[in-house]
């Protein structure tokens, strides 16, 4: 993927980018409530009907344990006897930056390790590898200028060799305007040149090979008033290969995506709709031919808990569907998803929450397409706070 598309993702969206621009910690990736210290999670499959919880073929057996910023400090895999298979340790400094990263086997023999260090800025600035027996395997350095941005990205052998290094360049805005990627050689593997408008939007994006031929350029025009951004894709020898059109509302959600190809015949397209409050409540994906291949539509309760799923194909025949059940807490007990003969596939129940409103037990059963059972699946989760 050309990283002009990232760009236009960013330019469009940089409101909501600055908005949620607050990296999530551990504990928040996982959806956890509250300042979890450790989750014991216990994956198994059940003896006998109801979700009987006789445990039969542990798939996962796992120990996470967090600071008290909710980033791990220790992750611990269990094997079926219920012994550390493997363990991955992670070490931070005053400032919260990860300082080491380690991974150890059921023996406790540090395997990998992986160690860091940062300027006063909090901008890593150094990686080294190491291996078993802590064999040095590799060394990355970064170099960055005023503002923090990456100029220079070096990353060296055994032998403290140059084997990759690669060169950034911005403007006056700060606008990355130049990459340059070098092999062990110091010979260019590859380079990239972007060019903005003037509101700082990328409109060009250019690859070269090592020759300095051209590989690929992509070219963008955005309409703004119409909340539109067209983007071309051409070859090396300048023929298009493909056009994209990107169609987002007032406060940056998709719209519409659509793909053609030079002849102007539609490749593919994508439609979304939403509510007034910002949730998705329609999908569909389009044929060729721009009759609707398949179309999902979300419901939602006054809550905004999403409480069915409907799948239907071009015909508006449902093929799938899934509901939703909540109790007065708002924590979701139930789903359930229906196949296209309306029989039950899967049924999953949480059957109980701790007072952070975390899930503690989650069952799983399976059905045939006579929604005959096939096997239930179990989750148990434990839980200690700060």
């Amino acid at each position: 993927m050309s990283r002009i598309i990232l760009l236009i993702t960013i330019a469009i969206f940089c409101f909501i980018i600055e908005s949620n621009s607050q990296t999530k910690n551990d504990v928040q990736e996982l959806n956890l409530n509250g300042q979890v210290m450790s989750i014991k999670e216990v994956e198994f499959e059940t003896i006998g009907k109801n979700g009987e919880t006789s445990k039969k073929n542990i798939k996962s057996n796992i120990l996470r344990t967090f600071n008290y910023k909710g980033y791990d400090v220790e992750i611990n895999i269990y094997d079926e006897n219920s012994k550390i298979f493997e363990t991955c340790n992670k070490k931070y400094d005053d400032f919260g930056n990860l300082t080491e990263k380690s991974k150890s086997n059921g023996s406790g023999v540090v395997i990998e390790k992986n160690v860091y260090q940062y300027d006063e800025l909090a901008n890593v600035i150094e990686e080294i590898e190491y291996a078993k027996d802590n064999l040095f395997v590799s060394r990355n350095t970064w170099k960055y200028n005023g503002t923090g941005k990456v100029i220079k990205h070096n990353k060296y052998d055994v032998n403290g060799n140059v084997i990759w290094k690669s060169t950034l360049k911005y403007d006056n805005s700060e606008n990355i305007i130049e990459e340059i990627e070098y092999d062990e050689k110091g010979n260019i593997e590859n380079r990239w040149t972007w060019k903005y408008d003037s509101k700082g939007s990328p409109i060009e994006e250019n690859e070269y090979d090592t020759d300095g031929l051209l590989r690929s350029r992509y070219t963008c025009k955005y309409y703004y008033l119409e909340n539109k951004v067209l983007l071309k894709n051409y070859n090396s020898q300048e023929e298009l290969i493909e056009k994209r059109i990107l169609k987002y509302d007032k406060i940056g959600n998709v719209i519409e995506r659509s793909r053609y190809n030079p002849d102007e015949t539609l490749k593919d397209k994508t439609t979304w709709l939403y509510d007034e409050f910002g949730n998705q409540i329609e999908l569909n994906i389009f044929n060729t031919d721009e009759s609707i291949k398949e179309t999902t539509v979300y419901k939602y309760d006054k809550k905004g808990n999403r409480i069915e799923v409907l799948k239907y194909n071009g015909a508006k025949i449902l093929k799938e569907k899934c509901i939703y059940e909540y109790d007065k807490k708002g924590n979701r007990i139930e789903e359930i998803e229906y196949n296209e003969s309306g029989e039950i596939a899967r049924r999953t129940s949480y059957n109980g929450y701790d007072n952070k409103k975390n899930w503690t037990q989650k069952i799983t059963y399976s059905y045939d397409k006579n929604s005959n059972p096939l096997n239930t699946t179990v989750i148990e989760r434990q839980f200690t706070y700060f």
